[in-house]
């Protein structure tokens, strides 16, 4: 129960923040900004997916950012700025992970004992 707490929390954080980061480069409105994020992130589910998620992301940040009479195009190039940042974060994030997690010593081939 504890892990769905903890990631729901997570994810909830995650669209607060790119909702944020949305609303200060599109200038939108903070609800037309989260509703993009969440939508955008949702269209990751979609069973067909560009490159990398390129272009179904982009949609669903511009459908999300205008359910609710929002603006059209001038989203376009903050949805691409905003998956950016999100590509960059996740791999600096697993970067870092891999960083400080504990490895496995390297295994030594097992000497011969008829040689």
């Amino acid at each position: 129960m504890a892990g769905w707490v903890y990631g729901s929390a997570s994810w909830a954080v995650k669209l607060l923040a790119l909702g944020f980061l949305l609303s200060h480069l599109g200038g939108l409105d903070p609800l037309d900004a989260v509703a993009g994020a969440l939508v955008g992130e949702l269209a990751g589910i979609l069973p067909i997916q560009g490159p990398a998620n390129f272009g179904t992301y982009e949609a669903g940040v511009w459908a999300g950012a205008s359910l609710y009479g929002g603006p059209s195009l001038q989203v376009a190039a903050p949805a691409v700025a905003l998956h950016l940042f999100s590509l960059a974060t996740a791999i600096v994030a697993g970067a870092i992970a891999y960083a400080l997690s504990p490895r496995t010593p390297a295994v030594r081939p097992a000497e011969d004992p008829h040689a």
